[in-house]
């Protein structure tokens, strides 16, 4: 029954209109006073690797939101830090729309800057990225990523890791040194 229940929200979900991203105002995107990170996961090592990065950036911003969506029914662990936000499709009605509570958080927060490390996205999964407030959107360059990102970086299997990811993001970031005056 769950399976059916899945596929159902996951097939209706799908079929949402995706927001086109426009970028916002950006004062620094080296050092963004809001940062978001979002990520598509479904086992609990990866959870692990999430935990890693945080810890290995925590102290380099301001604001971190962590998002962390798994398409499953199960909890993959407990989340003692409040900067993570674990979620999957028990935060969902049948029809793939976010329950209240996870929808105040969508519409309440804005972030200066969002990497999304969802290198497998789904329309399901593209339509929650593009959910989330951001001026500037960084994520895996994929076929329909020119409507949800600001800025593509190629994703090398291989080299799967999220830090480092992160840390092409940030080289790429320094280099372009994207600024307001």
């Amino acid at each position: 029954m769950d399976k059916i229940k899945q596929d159902t929200q996951i097939y209706f979900g799908s079929r949402k209109k995706i927001k086109v991203h426009r970028p916002g105002v950006i004062k620094d995107l080296n050092n963004p006073q809001s940062l978001a990170l979002f990520f598509y996961i479904s086992e609990k090592e990866e959870l692990d690797h999430i935990r890693q990065l945080l810890h290995q950036i925590k102290g380099n911003h301001r604001k971190i939101d962590v998002f962390v969506f798994s398409p499953t029914y199960e909890m993959l662990d407990v989340i003692t830090n409040k900067s993570i936000l674990l979620f999957n499709l028990n935060d969902f009605n049948l029809f793939g729309s976010m329950k209240d509570p996870l929808q105040e958080k969508f519409d309440r927060e804005h972030y200066e800057l969002l990497i999304s490390f969802a290198f497998d996205a789904d329309l399901f999964t593209e339509k929650l990225i593009s959910d989330i407030n951001a001026d500037f959107k960084i994520g895996p360059d994929q076929t329909n990523a020119k409507t949800l990102y600001d800025m593509t970086l190629k994703h090398f299997k291989n080299k799967a890791g999220f830090i480092d990811f992160y840390d092409q993001v940030s080289h790429y970031l320094s280099v372009l040194n994207i600024r307001s005056s």
